[in-house]
């Protein structure tokens, strides 16, 4: 395993980091080879007021298929269930009204992404095929 340099600049084990963690704040960072940033987390598991911007931008209201309801209609929903991912960002995170929030995993429609853009699969008995669909009410050209 490889070393880990804490706050206060001293370098331990991964395995001693990882059983020190327990309450602790973890802000993973992945830097290349000339110290550039590749990659980082956040600890916040709530959407910040960029991320939901940034995504009214890019979905324009419920991104669930067929649904009108504007942006300050929509909750922030992570695609992926932020306990697998321990994630927040837009590119795994889309608008949803209240009622396709709390309703999808019982109505068994999946979200997921696809070139950046939230598709969602209806549960088989409605679509035999499994096609993810996207939301085109709010694309007044139809694209």
């Amino acid at each position: 395993m490889g070393q880990v340099r804490t706050g206060h600049g001293a370098y331990v084990s991964t395995e001693l980091a990882l059983s020190l963690f327990g309450d602790a704040r973890i802000m993973p960072v992945v830097l290349g080879r000339v110290r550039e940033i590749t990659a980082y987390g956040t600890s916040h598991r709530i959407f910040t007021e960029g991320h939901r911007l940034a995504m009214i931008a890019r979905d324009q209201g419920c991104s669930f298929p067929g649904c009108t309801a504007a942006p300050a209609m929509c909750q922030a929903h992570h695609v992926t269930d932020f306990s697998l991912t321990r994630r927040t960002s837009i590119d795994d995170g889309t608008l949803v009204c209240g009622v396709h929030h709390r309703e999808h995993p019982n109505l068994g429609w999946i979200c997921k992404m696809i070139n950046g853009i939230p598709h969602w699969t209806a549960p088989p008995w409605i679509d035999p095929g499994q096609a993810p669909r996207r939301n085109r009410a709010h694309d007044p050209l139809g694209d």
